[in-house]
C-alpha cells in the first residue's frame, strides 16, 4: 500500500518542527528534512515568510538561513492540538 500523501499544512509543520529543533537552517537542509525538491521548498518558505511563520537572515558570506518566527510557534502549537484531537 502506498504511503499517504502529506497535505500542505503537514509539510509546513514538519518544516517548523525542524527549524525549532535546529534553531536555524539553510534552504538545502530544510528541503532535505522535509523531503522536498529545492524549488518547492523555496516557494513554500517564501510563502511561510510572507505569513510570518519563518524569518530569514543572511550571513556574512551571503547564504540565507531560516528560523521560526513568532507566528510559526503559534502555528506549531495549533497543529499539535489538531493532531491530538483527530488522534494522529
Amino acid at each position: 500500500m502506498p504511503a499517504a500523501k502529506r497535505c500542505r499544512h503537514e509539510i509546513m509543520a514538519d518544516i517548523l518542527e525542524y527549524l525549532a529543533a535546529a534553531g536555524r537552517a539553510r534552504l538545502t537542509w530544510v528541503a532535505a528534512h522535509a523531503n522536498l525538491p529545492l524549488d518547492r521548498a523555496r516557494l513554500l518558505l517564501g510563502e511561510m515568510e510572507f505569513y510570518g511563520l519563518v524569518e530569514s537572515s543572511t550571513s556574512r558570506d551571503g547564504s540565507a538561513f531560516y528560523s521560526v518566527g513568532r507566528r510559526g510557534y503559534e502555528y506549531l502549537e495549533l497543529w499539535r492540538r489538531i493532531r491530538a484531537l483527530v488522534g494522529r
